[in-house]
């Protein structure tokens, strides 16, 4: 289980490079407050919409490792493309595509732990999610002085990020998707849930707001 704390502290450390200074690149390309909020609201509309598409994906998948280092060449690719140019719309399309990829790699994270975790009584993962806290806090510090001295420095340092991540990948144990081996779930079930189906649009509010 080593190897999943070191992929958590790795993989948020993306987050914190990607998270905390994009809006700090958006402004340094001219970008205004309007079109920079623009921008960032995207993000979170399109992370609603594509979760529940990659956790299907992912249940279906022969593995969900595979999906998950799909997620993370994806998203390591696509920020490398962000400052070919800085006009609003290639932007927006760049926030759209990248978010399609980078956000539900914590969820498909998340849901491998899990079942490794279900294996493993030694572990938890609160102890595991923390190493992702550690690393996040670390790098937003770290990639400040960086930032200094030039913010394009954002994009092959995320997609560094990301290639280290999918090595420590590499040393996770495969973990099959539910529905792989035939097991079939209907979604309509899920609406049953009062308590889901109120979570569900709340979610969805805060994160358009």
């Amino acid at each position: 289980m080593t190897y999943f704390l070191l992929f958590y502290m790795i993989v948020y450390m993306g987050n914190a490079v990607y998270g905390t200074y994009i809006p700090v690149y958006f402004q340094s390309v001219g970008a205004t407050p309007a079109q920079i909020g623009t921008l960032l609201s995207f993000g979170p509309l399109v992370a609603v919409l594509a979760q529940p598409l990659w956790g299907t994906v992912g249940d279906r998948a022969k593995t969900k490792n595979s999906v998950l280092a799909l997620l993370l060449i994806g998203s390591g690719t696509i920020i490398l493309f962000f400052p070919i140019s800085s006009a609003f719309y290639y932007l927006l399309v760049m926030v759209c595509l990248f978010t399609f990829f980078q956000t539900s790699i914590f969820a498909i994270s998340d849901a491998i732990t899990l079942e490794e975790l279900d294996k493993q009584k030694r572990w938890s993962f609160g102890g595991i999610r923390l190493g992702g806290t550690f690393g996040f806090a670390m790098m937003s510090i770290a990639f400040g002085y960086l930032a200094k001295m030039n913010i394009n420095y954002l994009f092959p340092v995320f997609a560094a990020v990301m290639l280290v991540s999918l090595l420590l990948l590499t040393r996770f144990p495969k973990i099959t998707g539910y529905q792989s081996a035939g097991n079939q779930m209907q979604v309509w079930v899920l609406f049953k849930n009062r308590k889901l189906m109120i979570y569900l649009p709340s979610i969805l509010y805060c994160k358009l707001r």
